[in-house]
């Protein structure tokens, strides 16, 4: 089991004083990945990130969303459709869930 950020998930405003940074969870038990994605591992990635990104002594800025699935493509399960925009199946290949992840809100101290 591991925990990722997701670079290209994350956001950050011009001024760095607020943004998401988003963090997976590639455990394959859902239940387990759920459960781990609430802990503190996945805050303390976030807020290290946002220090590489030199984001002024971040902070977590809100509550953090649920856990929530992605297929392998990274698409949200509920925005999976077909050619002409319409909802695939729930047991359609592309609506498994690959990975979890959760928004981590993130704001830095303005100077």
């Amino acid at each position: 089991m591991a925990f990722t950020v997701v670079k290209s998930a994350s956001t950050f405003d011009e001024n760095l004083t607020f943004g998401t940074v988003v963090v997976s969870c590639d455990e394959k038990n859902h239940s387990a990945a759920i459960e781990m994605l609430r802990g503190p591992e996945p805050r303390k990635m976030a807020l290290a990130y946002a220090r590489t990104k030199k984001v002024n002594d971040p902070s977590i800025n809100d509550n953090i969303s649920h856990p929530y699935p992605v297929n392998k493509e990274g698409l949200l399960l509920s925005e999976v459709t077909d050619k002409d925009g319409k909802p695939l199946p729930p047991t359609h290949p592309r609506r498994q869930p690959a990975e979890y992840r959760v928004d981590v809100p993130i704001a830095g101290r303005l100077v």
